[in-house]
């Protein structure tokens, strides 16, 4: 029964002495997995940040390419138009010259 007792006690001992050591592992553990949560964080949103960023020039970049094309376009198609219709003066001249004769 001695032995028993011994043991028993051994036993509550060791449980106590891993507690003991859990518990205080337990808070810096907890430390160190919210630093670590909390740099994530804090990266995760320079990531998004920067995300923005890129997007919001990539915009201004696509409206001002946009916007220069739409602007050569019309510079190019009033040119063409105002050639068009140089041509058909021309050839009303020509038509005019070929009825007199």
């Amino acid at each position: 029964m001695h032995l028993v007792n011994h043991i028993s006690d051994s036993h509550k001992q060791r449980v106590a002495e891993i507690s003991d050591a859990v518990a205080k592992l337990l808070p810096e553990k907890r430390a160190l997995l919210l630093a670590e949560m909390y740099r994530l964080e804090y990266r995760l949103e320079e990531v998004r940040v920067y995300r923005d960023s890129i997007r919001q020039q990539n915009l201004e970049f696509s409206t001002n390419t946009l916007a220069e094309l739409e602007r050569s376009t019309q510079d190019k198609v009033l040119l063409l138009k105002k050639l068009i219709q140089q041509f058909e003066e021309e050839l009303h001249r020509v038509n005019d010259v070929g009825h007199f004769f």
